[in-house]
């Protein structure tokens, strides 16, 4: 198993394990769940940290994402919360590109969202310009698999 798919499979906790993929197939599931949900955050539409801040701040959830961002505990998120946020439409591309339901990939980025955003901000400020994907990965890589 790939250290990307190691990664997602330790936020996840097995959340996209089971069924009749087996654990091979799993884990590059795992991988894919976090490495669409970065290409989510960097979508024009979501327009980056920035973006998603204000749509969390707009759907009325500004304090969920103030404590991803802040230096403290990460208050964790329902898959309803972050459908409220995101809105249908992105969740529902999410699920398309993993081939999962909207409800379970709403569940999956409600997991992993804090961590990713808790992660991208470690001086508990949102970080000038775009996300690079690659880097984001070895920055969660390196702070959560040591």
């Amino acid at each position: 198993m790939g250290t990307l798919e190691e990664l997602a499979g330790k936020l996840l906790g097995g959340a996209m394990s089971g069924g009749q993929a087996g654990q091979a197939g799993a884990a590059q599931t795992n991988g894919a769940a976090l490495e669409h949900l970065l290409g989510l955050i960097n979508n024009p539409s979501v327009g980056g940290l920035s973006g998603l801040s204000q749509k969390f701040q707009s759907a009325g959830l500004g304090h969920l994402i103030s404590g991803w961002i802040s230096n403290g505990p990460n208050p964790p998120a329902s898959a309803g919360q972050v459908q409220q946020a995101l809105g249908p439409d992105q969740i529902a591309a999410y699920a398309q590109k993993l081939g999962i339901p909207p409800e379970q990939a709403a569940g999956i980025v409600a997991k992993l969202l804090p961590h990713i955003v808790d992660h991208l901000t470690p001086d508990g400020s949102i970080p000038s310009g775009g996300i690079n994907v690659q880097s984001v990965i070895g920055l969660l890589k390196s702070k959560l698999l040591g």
